[in-house]
């Protein structure tokens, strides 16, 4: 089966942060506000309100949710778009700070801007 990749570049996604830290560089905590998009061990999460010192890995509890929790996928931080996806999968370009959702529909497969 041959997938059909396009790549659909319209506007910038803002709120992803790139990979979550507890810590800013000069050591201090460091703030996500309500909004900000993290990914954690290859899932993305949520900020549900402003939070510093908690892991996504807490929970709701602490202000992080989950993104897409009810179904399995990839997280992907990469220049170049993933070789192997599948649908659902997330793919974020660190060139242009794009970030994508595989998704399947009457096109065929493809990478969508999210």
């Amino acid at each position: 089966m041959v997938r059909k990749r396009n790549v659909k570049m319209n506007s910038k996604i803002d709120n992803f942060k790139g990979e979550h830290n507890i810590r800013n560089i000069d050591g201090s905590v460091r703030l996500y506000y309500n909004g900000d998009v993290v990914s954690k061990s290859g899932k993305l999460y949520i900020a549900t309100k402003n939070i510093s010192g908690y892991s996504p890995e807490h929970g709701k509890n602490v202000g992080w949710e989950e993104y897409g929790k009810t179904s399995s996928y990839k997280f992907t931080s990469s220049e170049l778009e993933p070789e192997i996806s599948n649908e659902g999968d997330f793919w974020f370009n660190t060139n242009t700070g794009f970030l994508y959702i595989y998704v399947k529909d009457k096109d065929g497969e493809q990478w969508m801007e999210v």
